[in-house]
């Protein structure tokens, strides 16, 4: 039996040692490959949130909730601007996003305080949907963080942390009816933050920037928010208000419209305490005449296009004993309806008591079309105002005046995509009383009328909406009084997108 040489020991040897080596590099790739490869979905996933973004490598994150989208925040002088959506795989509407800082207190519901409709910003597609896979770009202005929740004017560097609350609806709605804490930020500054102002600062209702304009007499082509609140001036508008934004009337603030109308692109809210008057159109009641005989009283200004309501009739006078006296109130105006008037009220006879102003009367408004509302469009007035009041009859025997008619209230038309509606008054002016012992009153001014046009019932929140017509002046005696005027109209259209009567 021949040995084993010792050349083929050492290959053998040479061999075993070979394989031992390869194993080890493996081992070794496979050890710290791993280990790269770990490092590498580390450093993914921080670039992915941004910690590599901003000034000195400063944290730049929005860490949603599932189900939930938040990227890509910078925090500038004009606020925090960052992408918003959700993939819960069912539809939001409604949707108002606030981003609020850790510190801000909490009230009753457990919702950040400074949230509400005034200050947070509205996102979302037709009817304010948000749908499953849909982002949007969301920038909260600086002047809706609540004081001393963010430093005034911080320097480059100037760190925030808070979190992102969305306000929502899970069917068709108006305005929330559900909060949810959706992300956390943590962020900081790349520019001075600019305080909060009272003339214009940079805003956006959807999803582009644009421009608050505070108070203005008329804003006929604007392209931003329009806010109108207590320090505005009660002389009112002196133009129509046309707005691609929203329109906001602030709580203790009354505007007066004058017979302008107001049209806003995105929502009209007047649902937190303020107050839409539409006043009064000028000498649409009877003049008061001068006393002397055979005088009679002068009749209420007509509008025949319009569908507000007839003025009241004036009272008639009893203070002469001729049957020849022409004492007589005077008859109200008329609307679209020339019956919808107030007669007035006619002399006594020898001392024999007359007639009170007759009442005026309301004129049904046909269902409203959009060619309707653009012819309109050129003198609402016209169409929507109150007609006037007669004035009382005067005496034959003395010098002196009678009572003015009231004068009709102007009306007005209000449209944008959602309304809240809240205090809107459109009342006839009264009748101005005379009580002197058989002189007459004169007779109330008619009720305008308040025409609101919004997307859909859905987006349509009602108020108080008062067309009353005023009332009849008082006489020294009840059978000289003035009629009241008629009531107006106030009813709602919905033009569902492609119909929209006016274009912001």
């Amino acid at each position: 039996m021949m040995g084993i040489g010792s050349s083929q020991v050492r290959n053998c040897r040479s061999r075993t040692a070979d394989v031992h080596k390869a194993q080890s590099a493996m081992e070794y790739l496979m050890t710290y490959g791993w280990a790269i490869l770990i490092i590498a979905v580390v450093l993914a996933a921080l670039f992915e949130l941004g910690v590599f973004n901003g000034s000195n490598l400063s944290p730049q994150a929005c860490i949603a909730q599932a189900g939930f989208v938040c990227r890509n925040p910078v925090y500038t002088s004009n606020g925090i601007t960052f992408a918003f959506g959700q993939t819960t795989g069912r539809d939001y509407y409604g949707n108002w996003v606030f981003v609020a800082s850790q510190g801000e207190a909490l009230n009753s519901n457990g919702v950040p305080a400074g949230f509400s409709t005034n200050t947070a910003v509205q996102v979302g597609g037709p009817s304010d949907v948000l749908i499953p896979g849909q982002t949007v770009q969301v920038d909260f202005p600086a002047n809706d963080f609540q004081t001393g929740n963010v430093p005034d004017n911080p320097t480059i560097g100037t760190p925030f942390a808070g979190y992102v609350w969305l306000g929502y609806c899970l069917n068709p709605c108006t305005s929330p009816t559900a909060y949810s804490k959706v992300a956390t930020v943590t962020i900081k500054s790349t520019a001075g933050l600019s305080g909060p102002t009272s003339t214009s600062t940079t805003s956006t209702s959807t999803s582009s920037t644009s421009t608050i304009y505070t108070d203005p007499a008329f804003c006929s082509s604007c392209t931003g928010d329009i806010v109108f609140d207590g320090s505005m001036p009660s002389s009112g508008l002196t133009g129509d208000i046309v707005t691609t934004g929203n329109v906001v009337i602030e709580s203790g603030a009354t505007l007066y419209t004058n017979g302008f109308y107001i049209v806003a692109g995105g929502t009209f809210n007047n649902g937190n305490g303020g107050t839409v008057i539409t006043g009064y159109i000028p000498s649409s009641g009877g003049a008061a005449l001068s006393g002397g005989s055979d005088s009679t009283g002068n009749p209420g200004t007509n509008y025949p296009n319009s569908f507000g309501g007839g003025g009241g009739g004036g009272g008639g006078s009893n203070m002469c004993c001729s049957v020849f006296s022409q004492n007589n109130g005077g008859n109200g105006g008329y609307t679209a309806n020339s019956l919808d008037f107030g007669a007035g009220g006619q002399t006594s006879v020898y001392g024999c008591p007359n007639f009170c102003g007759e009442p005026g009367t309301s004129t049904a408004m046909p269902s409203m079309t959009r060619s309707d509302i653009l012819t309109w469009t050129a003198s609402m007035d016209t169409y929507l105002v109150g007609a006037g009041g007669g004035s009382g009859g005067t005496n034959q025997w003395y010098t002196s005046d009678s009572a003015a008619g009231g004068n009709g209230a102007y009306g007005v038309y209000i449209q944008a995509h959602d309304l809240i509606v809240g205090n809107i008054y459109a009342n006839g002016q009264n009748g101005a009383p005379n009580p002197t012992t058989g002189w007459a009153g004169s007779g109330g001014g008619g009720g305008g009328v308040i025409l609101l046009a919004a997307y859909s019932s859905a987006e349509y929140t009602p108020g108080t909406e008062e067309v009353n017509g005023g009332s009849g002046g008082a006489a020294g005696q009840t059978y000289n009084w003035g009629g009241n005027g008629g009531n107006g109209n106030a009813p709602p259209v919905f033009y569902y997108g492609s119909n929209t009567p006016i274009t912001p």
